[in-house]
């Protein structure tokens, strides 16, 4: 499904939020069924991962985090958040 946004069009009735962003992240969640019926859900990074996060960061390789996060230095806490 494509779906486009108009600044002006598609606000939430307090005018701050656009309705598209709230529909978007509605539309990223997937719910997969592996070959062996592991139930996988795929959603958006949210406050609640920060520890995850700054553990998987904090384990990466040199070579691997450069890669991934396309800078040789590492994100602070607050970057992460």
């Amino acid at each position: 499904m494509l779906a486009t946004f108009d600044a002006k069009r598609d606000r939430t009735m307090s005018g701050d939020t656009p309705f598209f962003a709230v529909v978007a992240i509605e539309f990223a969640i997937e719910t997969w069924i592996a070959p062996g019926g592991t139930l996988i859900t795929i959603r958006p990074i949210s406050a609640a991962d920060y520890d995850l996060e700054q553990e998987f960061v904090s384990g990466l390789s040199p070579a691997t985090g450069y890669q991934r996060l396309m800078s040789a230095r590492r994100p602070s806490a607050e970057e992460i958040r």
